[in-house]
């Protein structure tokens, strides 16, 4: 493993600053990192390893930025602080907040987790000492997908890796965070099936990986067997993780559009005179060419309130522009909380599609995830993340 260190730069600092704004936190060099993935009949756990340093010539507040599969389930959390350590409790995030502040007043070392966004994790910690090391140890579980045949599980190492590229200057870009050129030792165990990870050679489950790219993990598919564990108030779970049948579902879709005020905003990809809407309207356009016979697409549009527009069941370029040239104009508020649970009450898909430039803080993310539907959110517009679409304030 390579022993320079280099300064890691939160890649989200530039979203993020009406949520944290600590005038004191500090990015921190990381100095390793090590995975260690287990696949067992179709389930991944992994172990994320870190360790940090403190270079600066008094104590700080580092803040270090985490990117995580986004399906997977964080379950367990631990610092070792200069051989001290911490196990992670789960609290509410104002609770959580509160406490750390109380820590920070008292001079103690603490540390805060929180994810800030979908499959981005952040630690904050306080009073790291001059020259102190952190290791920071992170277990989590996700499933396989299974495409085209294999298991699939995606590593991200970059917030990039979780939301793409965007067509913000390097200095701004999601994927610059600094750790070009580090490596870090990867140990992967396939108790049931054979692995492999796309690029890297692996010697009895083991190689060195470079950071700046993610870890594409395959293998074949995978024997059925009852995996057992423990739910959290005690009780005993089994689960059997199986493949969906190929080519038997029929994509069922409803997609539920911004129409609000702000999505009349210029859209910034380099199209003149292109809005958010126009935008998402094309968006539109391409998820029908996409789908075939057998398929539905539902399409409504919300701004105080949420309205249907259409369904459509034959998805050629004529019934597709009637669909999408019923949409009004941009005006009015946003109500994004309100239009998704109308949506849910009101169609039977089981995949809602949000699309919106984020502009809207009425909504609980919580009681949207009990909802029994799948939620995906397309966000438009370089203020999108803003009001966290996605995310518990909890």
């Amino acid at each position: 493993m390579p022993t320079t260190s280099q300064a890691m730069i939160d890649p989200l600092g530039i979203f993020m600053a009406g949520i944290r704004k600590r005038a004191h936190a500090h990015p921190i060099p990381l100095l390793s990192t090590r995975f260690d993935v287990v696949i067992e009949a179709g389930l991944v756990t992994a172990t994320t390893t870190r360790i940090f340093r403190n270079t600066e010539a008094m104590p700080i507040e580092a803040i270090l930025t985490f990117p995580m599969p986004v399906h997977a389930t964080l379950f367990a959390l631990e610092a070792r602080i200069d051989g001290r350590l911490l196990q992670a409790t789960a609290q509410r995030r104002d609770a959580a907040r509160e406490t750390y502040e109380a820590a920070i007043d008292q001079g103690k070392a603490a540390v805060l987790h929180e994810e800030v966004l979908r499959g981005i994790h952040t630690l904050s910690i306080a009073n790291l000492r001059p020259g102190g090391d952190i290791e920071v140890t992170m277990r989590w579980a996700a499933t396989l997908a299974f495409v085209a045949g294999a298991g699939w599980l995606r590593i991200p190492q970059t917030a990039g890796d979780v939301y793409g590229c965007s067509g913000f200057a390097d200095t701004d870009e999601l994927v610059a965070d600094g750790r070009s050129g580090q490596r870090a030792r990867l140990h992967i165990v396939g108790r049931d099936v054979a692995v492999s990870v796309a690029g890297v050679t692996l010697i009895d489950g083991r190689a060195e990986i470079p950071l700046d790219r993610p870890i594409d993990i395959s293998t074949a598919a995978w024997p059925a067997a009852t995996l057992a564990g423990r739910a959290a108030d005690g009780r005993r779970v089994d689960m059997v993780i199986t493949p969906s049948a190929t080519g038997a579902a029929r994509a069922a879709i409803t997609v539920l559009l911004d129409c609000s005020g702000s999505m009349s905003e210029r859209f910034e990809s380099g199209r003149s005179g292109m809005t958010n809407h126009m935008a998402a309207t094309a968006v539109i356009g391409g998820i029908g060419a996409a789908l075939a016979e057998g398929d539905a697409l539902e399409l409504w549009e919300f701004n105080h309130d949420a309205r249907p527009i259409g369904r459509l069941a034959r998805f050629d370029d004529r019934a597709i522009g009637n669909l999408v040239g019923r949409l009004s104009h941009p005006q009015g508020g946003t109500e994004t909380g309100h239009a998704v649970q109308t949506v849910a009450r009101r169609t039977e898909a089981c995949d809602i599609l949000l699309i919106t430039d984020g502009k809207s803080h009425a909504l609980d993310v919580q009681a949207l995830a009990r909802l029994g539907r799948r939620i995906s959110v397309l966000l438009i517009g370089e203020d999108s993340l803003e009001a966290n679409v996605g995310i518990s304030r909890r």
